[in-house]
C-alpha cells in the first residue's frame, strides 16, 4: 500500500500541485576527534500535517563515512534512507496519514568521522515537504540552514607538522607529537603536500619512529605506518618527510583523511592534528652547480667541473655531499681544484670538505670530479642533504645537479624479442652486430635482468662456454678469450626459460643492466648500444568489432564516430570514480560500427565514448522506470546496461531517486543537480589477446534515461 501511494503521490507532484505554508530545516555544526563516531541532528520546525517529506544532504565522503540513522519516530511509517557514494544522502518518508513534529530534532545522522572538515549540506532544488488538503498535495516552502563536522582542537595528543623556511633543493620537514600515553601500538599517518612546489623523496624517523615504518606515496598524499605490539613511547621521537624544494613559493604540508593511532589495546587515541608548510627563505642568490656532459663512450673518463656563483666574500668555509650512479660510473678523484680540499669517497657517495680562511673569492670553476663512464644509461651526480657553505653564517645555496648521457654507438648488443604462449618454455637469443670489420672482440661482461615474477631461468646453449652465475633476478655472464669468435648477428648465448604470465601472454622485458662491457682483443672497450629484449614485446594483433546501440528487440543501430578504448582496467561501476585505468589504445567507429586497433598479447577492457545529442529519450521511458521500480514487468529487466541507463542520480540503484530528475531533463528544466549519468554509457567487456588476432569484440551502447532503446527515434 506504501509503494502505490508513494507512486501516485509522486506523479501528482510532477503534473501538479499547490505551494504554500513555512518550514524551517536546520543541520548541526559539532566537531570531533578523527577515528570517532559523530552524530549530526537534523531539527525542523513549521512540521504541522505533514504526509510526505524528501531531504537530501550532500558530505564530503573522504571525511564523514555514514553508518545509518537513529531517533527517526516510531509507529508512523517508515523511512527510507539511502546514500549515494557515501556523498548525498536521502531521506523519505510519506503517509496517508498526516503526523505534526513538535519544533526540534527530527532524526539524527550518524558517521564515522575521518578527519579535516565537511560541510553537511541540504540540497534545496531536491528537498520537498509536502502535506494533502482535499486529497491533493501541497508543496509547503523552506528555508535550510547547513552544518558541518570540524576537528576539535582541544585534545592533549597532539600531532604537529613544522613550518619550514627553507632556499630551494632538499628540506626536511618535522612531524612531532607530544601528549600521547606511552602504550602506542599502531599509528597510520595521511599527509597531504603540493606536487607542484614539492618532490617527494623519503620518510625517515628518529626514537621509536627510526625503524619498522612503512610508507608509500599516491596522488600527492604520503602514507606512513608502524605497529609495535608491545608499545612505545612516540612523544619524543619524530617522522622526518624529506622534500626537494622546487618552488619557491609556499607549499602546504597537511594532515589528510584516514589518520588513526591507536593504543596495544586497539583503542582509538583522540588526536588534534596540526598542519604545516614549507615558506621560501631568503631568495637564492648563491649557486652551486655541475653541468650536463652529453655524448659520452664507454670507458671514457668524464670530467665534471663544480662551479660557484654569487658566493657572498668570506665564503672560506663547505661541505659538498654528493653521491652518483655506481657502477654506472666509478669515481677517479677530484683534479684541479684552485684551493685545497678533503675528499672522502665510499660506494656511491663523495664528501668534499674545505676550510680557508684567508682565502679570496671561491666563485668560478673550483674544482673537476672525475669518473670513468662505464654504461649503461644515464648517470647522475646529485647534491644531496648535508650540503652547507658559511662566511661565519650560513649561506643560502642553491643547487643544479649535473648528468652524463651515452653517446650512439656503433655496435649493437641486442637481446631478442619473441613470442611465446602462456605456460611453455622459451628461448631468448643475446647477439651483436655491426661490430666493424678488423674489430676483434676478445670479452664480454653482461648483466641481464628479467621479471622474475613470470620468467624462471632453467639454462643457456652457450657455445662459447661463457660463465653464468644467477643472483635473484640477474644473470651475470662473463666470456674471454685470446681467439676472437664472436660472429656479427649469431646468437652469442641463447637464455632458456620457463614462461608463465598470469592472464594471457603476457608482455614481460628483459633488460641490459650497468656494468656491461664489450673489449677487444688488447683490452680496449667497445662501445656499444645495449638494447633489451623480451617475451611477446614486439608481436601486435588486430583487435575488432562493431558498438551498436541497444535497440532490443529490434535490430540494434550501428554507432558510427564513436571512440573505443581498450584500456588495462574495468570501469569504476557508479557510485565508484576510481581506479581510472590506463588508455592503451584507441580507435573511431566507421559508419557500419566497426573498429579495429593493433594491441599486444594481454587482458583488456573494452570503453566508449560519443559525442552525439542525448535524444530519443521521452514519457515511455519514465513509465518504464517506474515499472521497474515497483517490481512491474519493463524493458530493463535482464539487461543490465539499461539498469546503468535507469541509474539517473548515479547512487547504484535503480529507485525514485531516479525519476525526478529525468522527468526534469525530459521536459528541459533546470538546474537539474541530480542528473549525474553520463548522456552515453556502454558495456564494458573485457577481451584475451593470446597470440592471434581477435574479431568479433563487440558491444554495444545507450543513452542514459533510454531505458526502452528508442533511439534514435
Amino acid at each position: 500500500m506504501m509503494r502505490k501511494f508513494t507512486f501516485t503521490l509522486l506523479m501528482v507532484l510532477v503534473f501538479g500541485s499547490l505551494s504554500f505554508g513555512q518550514y524551517t530545516a536546520t543541520l548541526q555544526t559539532v566537531t570531533a576527534s578523527p577515528n570517532e563516531n559523530v552524530s549530526v541532528n537534523l531539527s525542523v520546525t513549521g512540521f504541522n500535517n505533514i504526509n510526505s517529506f524528501q531531504f537530501y544532504v550532500q558530505v564530503d565522503p573522504a571525511v564523514l563515512t555514514f553508518q545509518n540513522v537513529t531517533g527517526f519516530q516510531t509507529g508512523i511509517g517508515a523511512l527510507t534512507v539511502g546514500a549515494a557514494g557515501g556523498n548525498v544522502i536521502t531521506l523519505l518518508w510519506t503517509n496517508l496519514t498526516a503526523h505534526t513534529w513538535a519544533p526540534g530534532t527530527l532524526l539524527t545522522l550518524n558517521f564515522k568521522y575521518n578527519g579535516l572538515t565537511s560541510p553537511i549540506a541540504f540540497q534545496p532544488a531536491n528537498c520537498e515537504v509536502a502535506t494533502l488538503v482535499g486529497g491533493l498535495p501541497n508543496i509547503l516552502t523552506g528555508s535550510f540552514t547547513n552544518g558541518a563536522v570540524s576537528p576539535f582542537l582541544g585534545n592533549a595528543a597532539q600531532a604537529n607538522i613544522g613550518i619550514i623556511s627553507a632556499p630551494l633543493g632538499t628540506v626536511t620537514v618535522p612531524v612531532t607529537y607530544s601528549g600521547f600515553p606511552t602504550n602506542v601500538g599502531a599509528m597510520t599517518q595521511k599527509i597531504s603536500y603540493d606536487p607542484s612546489k614539492l618532490t617527494f623523496i623519503s620518510v625517515t624517523g628518529t626514537g621509536n619512529l627510526s625503524t619498522g615504518l612503512n610508507s608509500n606515496v599516491a596522488a600527492g598524499i604520503i602514507t606512513v605506518t608502524k605497529t609495535n605490539p608491545l608499545g612505545m613511547d612516540i612523544n619524543t621521537s619524530q617522522l622526518n618527510l624529506n622534500f626537494s624544494y622546487t618552488t619557491l613559493a609556499t607549499a602546504n604540508v597537511n594532515f589528510s583523511t584516514g589518520c588513526v593511532i591507536s593504543t596495544v589495546g586497539a583503542a582509538n587515541i583522540a588526536v588534534t592534528y596540526n598542519n604545516g608548510r614549507v615558506d621560501p627563505g631568503t631568495p637564492i642568490t648563491a649557486f652551486a652547480s655541475f653541468p650536463a656532459i652529453p655524448n659520452a663512450v664507454q670507458g671514457q673518463m668524464v670530467d665534471l667541473p663544480l662551479t660557484f656563483s654569487g658566493m657572498p666574500a668570506g665564503t672560506n668555509n663547505f661541505d659538498v655531499k654528493l653521491t652518483y650512479d655506481n657502477p654506472r660510473m666509478s669515481f677517479i678523484g677530484v683534479f684541479n681544484a684552485i684551493y685545497p680540499v678533503t675528499t672522502y669517497a665510499s660506494g656511491s657517495s663523495i664528501n668534499i670538505l674545505y676550510t680557508n680562511p684567508g682565502a679570496p673569492s671561491i666563485n668560478g670553476q673550483f674544482l673537476v670530479l672525475r669518473f670513468m663512464y662505464n654504461g649503461v644509461g644515464t648517470a647522475n651526480v646529485n647534491f644531496v642533504t648535508g650540503t652547507q657553505f658559511s662566511n661565519g653564517s650560513p649561506v643560502s645555496v642553491g643547487y643544479t645537479n649535473g648528468s652524463v648521457t651515452p653517446a650512439s654507438a656503433v655496435v649493437n648488443a641486442n637481446i631478442g624479442s619473441v613470442s611465446a604462449a602462456n605456460p611453455s618454455s622459451v628461448a631468448v637469443p643475446v647477439s651483436f652486430s655491426n661490430i666493424p670489420v678488423g674489430t676483434d672482440i676478445g670479452a664480454a661482461t653482461m648483466n641481464i635482468a628479467f621479471d622474475a615474477s613470470k620468467l624462471t631461468y632453467v639454462n643457456s646453449l652457450n657455445p662459447h662456454n661463457a660463465t653464468v652465475q644467477l643472483t635473484g633476478n640477474v644473470l651475470h655472464i662473463a666470456w674471454s678469450s685470446t681467439t676472437p669468435v664472436i660472429v656479427n648477428g649469431a646468437p652469442f648465448i641463447t637464455l632458456n626459460f620457463n614462461y608463465t604470465a598470469v592472464v594471457g601472454s603476457e608482455t614481460t622485458q628483459i633488460v641490459f643492466k650497468d656494468g656491461c662491457q664489450l673489449a677487444n682483443m688488447v683490452g680496449t672497450i667497445v662501445p656499444a648500444n645495449w638494447n633489451a629484449g623480451g617475451i611477446n614485446i614486439n608481436v601486435q594483433y588486430t583487435l575488432s568489432g562493431y558498438v551498436k546501440y541497444d535497440n532490443s528487440p529490434a535490430a540494434n543501430y550501428a554507432l558510427a564516430g564513436v571512440t573505443v578504448y581498450v584500456k588495462d582496467g574495468p570501469e569504476p561501476v557508479a557510485p565508484a570514480t576510481t581506479p581510472i585505468p590506463n588508455v592503451i589504445a584507441t580507435a573511431t567507429t566507421d559508419v557500419n560500427g566497426f573498429y579495429t586497433v593493433n594491441v599486444y598479447n594481454g587482458s583488456y577492457y573494452l570503453y566508449a565514448s560519443s559525442t552525439a545529442p542525448w535524444i530519443s529519450v521521452d514519457q515511455g521511458d519514465v513509465i518504464n522506470l517506474r515499472r521497474y521500480i515497483a517490481g512491474l514487468t519493463s524493458t530493463l529487466d535482464g539487461n543490465p546496461l539499461r539498469i546503468r541507463a535507469g541509474d539517473i542520480n548515479q547512487d547504484g540503484s535503480v529507485d525514485n531517486g531516479d525519476v525526478i530528475p529525468l522527468r526534469r531533463r525530459i521536459a528541459g528544466l533546470t538546474p537539474n543537480p541530480q542528473y549525474l549519468a553520463p548522456d552515453w554509457m556502454f558495456q564494458n567487456p573485457t577481451v584475451i589477446i593470446n597470440n592471434a588476432n581477435l574479431t568479433g569484440a563487440n558491444f554495444n551502447g545507450t543513452l542514459s534515461g533510454d531505458v526502452n532503446g528508442t533511439y534514435p527515434n
